[in-house]
This record gives structure tokens, C-alpha cells and sequence, in this order.
């Protein structure tokens, strides 16, 4: 008698091993599925990840127009402050000259109508603090509260001034200190964005408010040396101090600016008078050195005091046209890019629900139009096989 083979491990009559026999195998495999539901997954799943991705990508546009938003918001918030910094500018080196004329009333009237333009550029800063403090980022907000509260105390710094209560040097020094504080929120638009040409934009004009500023600083102090005809060493040292900053943030600023910027810049902080304050500038730093007194500037005029103030006053306020300039650009390209990505969101969004449309009207055709007494069969099983359906 013939016995079976255990290595071959053939069934009885067909002589085929078992392991190569027809296995129908798990019902999870796709082969093993109903016609119907292999059609659902392949619709399905491609449809589903394609609407993952679509929605990820509306959500990703939607909170990147949002920080654009933000950016525009508080870049315009900068263009106000740089405004109230311009005029507490003219405030402060006006109140430190009367302070060291003695508080006459020529010049007291002049601060005191310098202290309304200022006032109105506080209270536009005021307005749209209020309106973005709640839309910028948190440590924006900050920098809002702290100008806010800087802005409060500015009343009780004016009487001090004008009082008399205050030496010419701690008028500076108070004032700057404010003005510091402004200056503050102009760096923290260049940390807000992800944009490259943003954060240039904002890192050069953060440097070309502070060109102004150190060329403020030196219009104050020389207002406050120019009366007594001579510099105090601690003067000398913060002068050639606000000269160096003014040179070296001057560099910083025309490393980041484009050609077009600095073009303007050129062309815009240019004149006689520009020239003329430069001139008085080298020439009172070169008698300084040689020790000899600083009147006689220009024998022409009487007063090298308001010379000084108004020849340097026109690079200053050339300067702030220019930054002003720099602000409308930052404001109108995070416009641009949050009206971009706004867009884009839109046409995601209609291109998904177009796609789930579509499918829906396909899935919907395939499963409720078909020939008259059809069946979906697998391979292998008879068409009448009610089994295989």
C-alpha cells in the first residue's frame, strides 16, 4: 500500500500541494471585497486626503493672512508714532533751549505751540492704540501699554520744564526717554513677520529713526551749549556720542535699504540748508577742539543759536519725509501679501468644494444609473452566483 508524502503535502486526486491550492483569504483584503465597496474606497480615500490637504492649506492661508493683518496694523500704528516722535522731538530740544535762555517768553510761547502739534499726534496714537492694541501680538501690546503709560506722564515732564524745575541737560534727558520708548515699537515690527522684505524694510527704518533721533539729540544739545559759547566736558562727550550713532545707524540703514531707498534718501535730505548744518556742525567741533569760543558762526546773523536750530532742523524733518515714505511701503506690501493669502484661501476653498461636488455626482451616477439586470461579479464566480454580489 502507497503511502502520502508528508513533504509534499498533496490532496487526495489532484496531485497539486496544498499550500498552492485557490485561498480566499482574509475578507479585509481589497480582492475580497464587493465591487461596489472597492469603488466607494477608491473614491473615498483619495477624496478624503484631498480634503485633508485642501483644508490644511485654507487653514494655513487664512491664519497667514491674519499676521500680515497684524503687521499692517501695527505698522500703521509705527507711522503714527514716528509722526508724535518727530513733534516730542521739536518739543524736547525747544523746551531744553528756553530752559537755558532762562524760560523768556518768546520762547516759552514757541514750546507751548509745539506742545499742540504734539498733542495732536498723541491723541492719533492714542485713537489707533486703542483700536489694534487687541490685534497685535502680545509683546506688541506691550510696547502699546508702555508708550501709553510714557504718553501719560508727559504733562507732569512739560511743567517741570517750564517751570524751571528742570536743568536744560535733564530736560533732554527726560524727554529721551520718552522718545526711547516710541523708537521701542519700531523694533518690534521688524520681530513680527516671516517676510523677508518686511523685516528689512523694518529693520531700515528702525535705523533711519534713529539717524533722526541722534541728529535731534545734537540739534537739542548744541541749542543749550551754543548761549554759553562753550561745550562742559559731559556736553562734548554726548555730542561727538550722538555724531558717532548718527554715522554708524546711517550705515546700518543704507546696508538694508534698496537702491530705490536710498536713492530717495539721497535726493530727499539734501539742500542748503542741509549743507549748512553740516557745516556748523565740523566748524564747532573744530573750535571745541582748539579751544576756542563757539559764537561768529556767520557774522551775517545775530543769533548762531536759532542759525543752528533751523539749518539742522531741515535734514531732521527730510528725514522724517522719507521715513514716512518707508512706512507706506511696509503697510502696503503686508497688505498686499494678507490680500494674497486671502485669496488663495478663496480659491482652495472652491476648488475642494468643487472636488466634493464632483464626487459626489459621480459616486451618486455610478451606484444609480446601471444596465438593466446587471451584477457586479469577482473574478471566478458565476454572473448569477448571488453569493459573490
Amino acid at each position: 500500500m502507497r503511502t502520502q508524502d508528508p513533504r509534499t503535502d498533496e490532496s487526495p486526486g489532484t496531485g497539486v500541494p496544498a499550500e498552492q491550492e485557490p485561498d480566499e483569504g482574509s475578507r479585509f483584503l481589497l480582492r475580497n471585497w464587493r465591487v461596489r465597496s472597492r469603488l466607494v474606497a477608491l473614491i473615498l480615500i483619495p477624496t478624503a486626503a484631498a480634503l485633508l490637504l485642501g483644508g490644511l492649506r485654507v487653514v494655513t492661508s487664512v491664519t497667514t493672512a491674519a499676521e500680515y493683518q497684524q503687521i499692517s496694523d501695527l505698522a500703521r500704528l509705527v507711522d503714527k508714532v514716528a509722526g508724535l516722535t518727530h513733534e516730542l522731538q521739536s518739543e524736547r530740544d525747544r523746551a531744553a533751549w528756553n530752559a537755558t535762555l532762562g524760560h523768556p517768553a518768546k520762547a516759552s510761547a514757541a514750546v507751548k505751540a509745539q506742545t499742540l502739534l504734539t498733542n495732536k499726534a498723541a491723541t492719533a496714537v492714542r485713537n489707533l492704540a486703542n483700536e489694534v492694541r487687541t490685534k497685535v501680538g502680545s509683546r506688541a501690546s506691550d510696547e502699546i501699554d508702555h508708550i501709553i503709560g510714557k504718553l501719560d506722564g508727559v504733562e507732569v515732564l512739560r511743567s517741570q520744564a517750564m517751570q524751571g524745575n528742570l536743568q536744560p541737560g535733564a530736560v533732554l534727558d527726560q524727554y529721551t526717554l520718552v522718545i526711547e520708548t516710541l523708537l521701542a515699537l519700531q523694533d518690534e515690527l521688524a520681530k513680527s513677520t516671516q517676510d523677508d522684505r518686511l523685516a528689512a524694510s523694518s529693520v531700515t527704518l528702525a535705523a533711519l529713526a534713529r539717524v533722526k533721533e541722534n541728529a535731534s539729540v545734537q540739534r537739542g544739545l548744541l541749542t543749550t551749549v551754543l548761549p554759553n559759547g562753550r561745550f562742559e566736558q559731559a556736553q562734548l562727550q554726548n555730542f561727538l556720542g550722538a555724531v558717532s550713532a548718527e554715522e554708524s545707524e546711517l550705515r546700518a540703514f543704507r546696508k538694508g535699504a534698496t537702491p530705490e531707498e536710498r536713492t530717495d534718501y539721497d535726493n530727499t535730505v539734501t539742500g542748503g540748508k542741509v549743507d549748512q548744518a553740516e557745516f556748523i556742525r565740523t566748524l564747532v567741533l573744530d573750535r571745541a577742539n582748539a579751544g576756542f569760543p563757539l559764537k561768529g558762526f556767520d557774522l551775517s546773523v545775530r543769533d548762531d543759536t536759532r542759525l543752528w536750530y533751523d539749518a539742522m532742523s531741515q535734514p531732521i524733518n527730510r528725514m522724517r519725509t522719507v521715513e514716512a515714505k518707508l512706512t507706506s511701503s511696509i503697510v502696503a506690501r503686508s497688505q498686499t501679501l494678507k490680500d494674497d493669502e486671502q485669496q488663495r484661501a478663496i480659491i482652495v476653498a472652491v476648488a475642494v468644494a468643487l472636488l466634493l461636488i464632483a464626487v459626489l455626482l459621480v459616486t451618486t451616477a455610478r451606484f444609480t444609473v446601471r444596465p438593466s439586470g446587471w451584477r457586479a461579479t469577482r473574478p471566478g464566480c458565476a454572473a448569477t452566483s448571488t453569493r459573490c454580489s
